[in-house]
């Protein structure tokens, strides 16, 4: 792996956490009659996350070569396996492939099972961000 990847992965990463992060800074307690998505619930755990190699592979080819920036908004739902099933809300920009790039990861998500957490239950759903960004200084590297 090139010093390239190596840093963009990790500033790959590093945007999709802070992402999450400030997605869970509004959390809301999913109620069975909720029709609406909710902000990501705080203080998820994750059992399974994409991996740096993951997020570098979905990130759109096309975006990465020419540093183009992007938001995906995800409205999603947990499964009775914790694991998520989303839909595309929107994408910034669009028509750069951002939204298929996040649906694409939002497979590899699964929450750790808790059974004393009320917000990971089947059909609560919840609307999740995920940023991709390349770091400057590993363009440079390039």
């Amino acid at each position: 792996m090139t010093s390239f990847r190596r840093a963009a992965l990790i500033a790959l990463a590093l945007t999709f956490v802070a992402s999450a992060a400030s997605a869970q800074s509004t959390m809301q307690v999913c109620e069975p009659s909720e029709t609406q998505a909710a902000a990501l619930p705080a203080q998820i755990e994750w059992e399974q996350l994409p991996t740096p190699d993951d997020m570098f592979a979905a990130y759109p080819a096309a975006a990465r070569g020419a540093h183009i920036v992007g938001v995906a908004a995800l409205e999603c739902t947990f499964q009775a396996d914790r694991r998520i099933a989303c839909l595309v809300a929107g994408e910034d920009p669009a028509g750069q492939g951002f939204g298929q790039a996040a649906l694409s990861l939002s497979r590899k998500f699964r929450a750790a099972a808790n059974p004393r957490d009320p917000r990971i239950r089947a059909g609560c759903p919840f609307r999740f961000p995920i940023r991709f960004r390349v770091d400057a200084e590993a363009n440079e590297q390039n």
